[in-house]
Parts: C-alpha cells; sequence; structure tokens
C-alpha cells in the first residue's frame, strides 16, 4: 500500500470515530520505509480515538502493523496531545 494511501485510510477511520470529523488532521514523517503519524483531533474526541485504556488506538496501531508488515516497513501512530489542557504548563 502506498504511504499516502496509509494516512488517507487512517483519516477515514479516524473520521468515524469522532464527533468533529473535519478536525481530524493525521500528519506523517517518513524515516527510510517507515511511518510515523500523528493523529490530531478535537480534545473533546480524544477519549473516542484511545478508548477505554488505549483498546482503540491499539486496535489501530495493530491494523496498521500488519498491513506494514506485508510491505517490511512500520507503520508508528500516536495521538496528539499538544492542546491537552492537562498536559499545559
Amino acid at each position: 500500500m502506498d504511504p499516502m494511501e496509509d494516512r488517507d485510510l487512517l483519516v477515514e477511520m479516524v473520521r468515524a470515530l469522532v464527533d468533529k470529523p473535519h478536525e481530524v488532521r493525521v500528519d506523517e514523517q517518513r524515516r527510510g520505509e517507515d511511518s510515523h503519524m500523528t493523529v490530531h483531533v478535537n480534545p473533546g474526541d480524544r477519549g473516542k480515538v484511545i478508548g477505554k485504556r488505549g483498546t482503540t488506538i491499539q486496535s489501530l496501531r495493530v491494523l496498521f502493523g500488519r498491513i506494514a508488515a506485508v510491505e517490511k516497513r512500520k507503520i508508528f501512530i500516536q495521538v496528539d496531545e499538544a492542546n491537552d489542557a492537562r498536559t499545559a504548563a
């Protein structure tokens, strides 16, 4: 699968989970064959993307990990928490 398709697929999957899909953005950094993707959502939707005890984000990581493994590469996914009031100084 093309790396751009990976990002587009992740965007669509996250949009299906949240209340404000128009605010979903995924930034991708390539390091060799590996992709590091950061998911940005409205702070009120962050819990929906993470899920109870991290089950939703972990499921996305497993799914995309398997997609990438077929092509002998890796995909890393994290949820941005920079705009979270709990982490602000």
